[in-house]
Formats: structure tokens, C-alpha cells, sequence
């Protein structure tokens, strides 16, 4: 159904699915760490936060188990 574009190993993945070219970027600031997620569509601008909360309902789980590894992380 879809695949993976291009990957820059912790820092961002990108992947296109149903049309739609998803990209999580992740950007340091300070100790703390966000994901962020840009969307790129061409049925139009209406439908992309559609996309982004089907996705981040999808990945919930996905993305807690994402934060319980980084949190295990020992720090240097």
C-alpha cells in the first residue's frame, strides 16, 4: 500500500502511502527532542490534517514505544 522514500538514520523517514508523501522529521531543542510530521498531498490542502490524525491514531502505539526506547537511553 505504500513505501518507504528515503531514510536519514535518527533523523527522519520519509515514505509516501494513498498519494500522500509523509515525512517525520525528529529536531533536538535543548534536552528535549520532538517529532514532527509534515504532510504533502495532491488532492488538496482540506484533506491533509485528515491524514495527519488517521496516522497519528494508527502510530499511537508506534510512537510510545518510540519514547519508552529513548527514555532508556543512558545519558552520555
Amino acid at each position: 500500500m505504500g513505501h518507504v522514500v528515503a531514510v536519514v538514520s535518527g533523523e527522519q523517514l520519509t515514505g509516501e502511502i494513498m498519494g500522500a508523501v509523509m515525512s517525520y522529521v525528529l529536531v533536538g531543542e535543548g534536552s528535549d527532542t520532538r517529532l514532527l510530521l509534515k504532510v504533502v498531498t495532491r488532492v488538496g490542502r482540506a484533506i491533509a490534517p485528515l491524514l495527519c490524525l488517521g496516522d497519528l491514531i494508527m502510530s499511537r502505539r508506534q510512537l510510545l514505544n518510540l519514547a519508552r526506547l529513548a527514555e532508556q537511553v543512558a545519558p552520555s
